[in-house]
C-alpha cells in the first residue's frame, strides 16, 4: 500500500445503460469503485457518475462523466452542466482550486479531433466555460495517449487538457 488516494470516472466502456448480466448500470459502477472516490465525495451527481473531492493543499477534484452510455462518443448533459456550475461556486467559495478529470478531450491534440467524435460534444464552448470558471487543468483519456495541449480564451483564461494513456498500452509511459 502506498498511502496515495486513487480516484476513478468512467470512461465509454465501463457503463452502460442497463445491466444486462454482461455489463453494469450507473448504480453498480459507484458501488464497485466506492474506494475509489465515491466514498470520499464531498458531493456526487445522482443522475452520472461525476464527483468531486478533496486533494488537500487547496485543491478539489472534479471528476466528470462525459460519456453518453453504451456509445464512444462523449458529452455533458445541461443536468450535469448545471451540477458543475454548483461544483465551481461552492469550490470558490471555500477557497478551493479545481483539477478536473474526465474520459472525453476538452480540448484538441491534434487537427480535426473534434470531427472524429473524440472529443465531448460542444467541447469549443466547454472548455470557455470551464476555463473562465478558473478550472486550469483537466485530465483526460480516451485516446489513450500521452499529450498536453492548451487554450486561451477571450478572457484570458488558459485551459490545459493533460491526455492520459492507459496502463494497456506498450510501451508504458508516464510523466512525473
Amino acid at each position: 500500500w502506498t498511502g496515495k488516494s486513487i480516484f476513478v470516472i468512467n470512461g465509454n466502456h465501463d457503463i452502460e445503460g442497463v445491466a444486462d448480466g454482461n455489463t453494469i448500470d450507473l448504480a453498480a459502477y459507484k458501488t464497485l469503485y466506492a474506494g475509489f472516490g465515491y466514498n470520499e465525495a464531498l458531493s456526487r451527481d445522482d443522475a452520472s457518475a461525476s464527483y468531486t473531492a478533496e486533494l488537500g493543499g487547496g485543491y478539489r477534484l472534479l471528476a466528470v462523466d462525459s460519456c453518453i452510455y453504451g456509445r464512444s462518443d462523449g458529452q455533458i448533459t445541461p443536468a450535469v452542466l448545471g451540477w458543475i456550475e454548483n461544483q465551481v461556486a461552492a469550490a470558490k467559495a471555500d477557497g478551493k482550486k479545481l483539477i478536473g478529470m474526465m474520459h472525453h478531450s476538452l480540448l484538441e491534440h491534434f487537427k480535426i479531433q473534434g470531427l472524429v467524435g473524440d472529443t465531448v460534444k460542444d467541447y469549443r464552448n466547454l472548455s470557455v466555460r470551464f476555463a473562465d470558471w478558473g478550472i486550469k487543468v483537466v485530465f483526460t483519456g480516451h485516446k489513450h495517449s500521452n499529450d498536453i495541449t492548451s487554450a486561451v480564451t477571450d478572457a484570458g483564461s488558459r485551459l490545459y487538457d493533460i491526455e492520459t494513456t492507459s496502463l494497456i498500452n506498450y510501451p508504458n509511459s508516464y510523466r512525473q
